[in-house]
C-alpha cells in the first residue's frame, strides 16, 4: 500500500507530464517510503492513524524524499549536492527510539 499518490508525488515535484509516472509510482515512491520506515525505525503501518493515512508529517517526509530522488536520480552530480534537512526532523517525530 502506498500512503502518497502520484498525483501528490507529480505536485511536489513540479512534474506536469505523464513521462515519469511509471517511474514515480513504481521505484520513487516505494523508495521513499522505504527509506521513511528505515530513518523512524518503524515499519509505517504501525505509525497508521485510525483512517489509515500517515502523520502529515511522515506524509511531507515521503513527499520530500520523493522529490529529492527525482530531483537526484543521477549518480554523478555538477551542482552542489542535495540534502534536505527537514526530513530528518519530520521522521523524528515519529522514530522509535528504543531499537
Amino acid at each position: 500500500m502506498s500512503y502518497v499518490t502520484l498525483a501528490e508525488a507529480k505536485k511536489q515535484c513540479n512534474i506536469t507530464h505523464d513521462d515519469d509516472d511509471s517511474f514515480l509510482s513504481s521505484q520513487l515512491i516505494p523508495a521513499a517510503e522505504e527509506a521513511v520506515a528505515l530513518e523512524a525505525c518503524e515499519d509505517l503501518a504501525d505509525l497508521e492513524m485510525s483512517d489509515g493515512t500517515l502523520p502529515f508529517a511522515l506524509k511531507q517526509a515521503i513527499l520530500v524524499k520523493v522529490a529529492d530522488f527525482y530531483a537526484n536520480r543521477e549518480s554523478e552530480s555538477f551542482g552542489a549536492p542535495s540534502v534536505v534537512k527537514a526530513t530528518g526532523t519530520l521522521i523524528n517525530l515519529y522514530r522509535n527510539y528504543n531499537q
